[in-house]
């Protein structure tokens, strides 16, 4: 990747509420040049900044941020977050499987949906008119910015007598899941991890939008972490897999 280039840079601190607290999600309005960040203890940052594509910029005095709490019940927490440029607002998605919808100039949240297991992650289409949500119980939902629900597909084929709902299968099997949409958002892509597998086996899938069909799927590997993009022509997919020892860029 050495034709990578930093265009700009911005360093700086942002003070959190708590000793142990940290950032988790991050999430950028563009037109607006807010950056937003949820926290491990349920806060929601939103914090300015000036953008500079000439120079880098360098500043190491605190990020001024407004800081709001989500309230949420005991033990429920945030699990994932974007940015729906067409409500101004951001998408939240948490543990006991809440959807919420929070109004940054409002500081209003609403309750805009409920999954089963869990929100695991969520992203929304490069036009912002779909919303694509993975489950705590390996399903991929998409869905209206009016909540409307187009369909729903299993992110893995499980065998007929498993039941993701059976604590048993939950405490051994999590389904954890990156996502991204390629440039024009007629395709998406995961990257999920091997059932019955106890490596690092994972396979990349790509899946069409309107149907949610899956258009194609890569061999097992040993995919690193949840790194996963399409590359700007949108020709191929980047992950990172471990090859002999060696932390290597895959481009499917």
């Amino acid at each position: 990747m050495k034709n990578l280039k930093i265009s700009w840079e911005l360093s700086s601190n942002l003070e959190l509420q708590s000793k142990d607290e940290v950032l988790q999600f991050a999430a950028i309005d563009i037109e607006r040049n807010r950056l937003f960040f949820a926290s491990s203890a349920n806060f929601i940052y939103t914090t300015q900044f000036h953008s500079s594509h000439n120079e880098r910029a360098w500043t190491r005095s605190p990020l001024s941020a407004a800081v709001e709490p989500v309230d949420l019940d005991p033990g429920d927490f945030i699990t994932s977050m974007d940015y729906l440029m067409e409500k101004e607002a951001l998408i939240v998605g948490t543990s006991n499987g809440l959807l919420l919808l929070y109004t940054i100039d409002d500081n209003a949240t609403e309750i805009v949906g409920r999954v089963e297991g869990g929100v695991k992650f969520i992203s929304l289409s490069p036009d912002g008119d779909l919303l694509c949500v993975i489950t705590g119980f390996g399903q991929i939902l998409v869905m209206t910015h009016d909540w409307d629900l187009l369909y729903e597909t299993a992110l893995e084929d499980l065998p007929d007598d498993v039941d993701v709902r059976d604590p048993i299968f939950s405490s051994n099997y999590s389904f954890e899941s990156s996502l991204s949409w390629r440039g024009d958002g007629k395709y998406f892509a995961t990257l999920s991890k091997v059932h019955d597998s106890f490596s690092l086996h994972k396979k990349l899938k790509v899946w069409e939008r309107d149907s949610g069909s899956l258009h194609a799927v890569s061999e097992s590997k040993v995919f690193m972490g949840t790194v996963l993009e399409w590359m700007p022509s949108g020709a191929k997919v980047a992950a990172v897999y471990d090859l002999e020892g060696r932390k290597e860029v895959s481009c499917q």
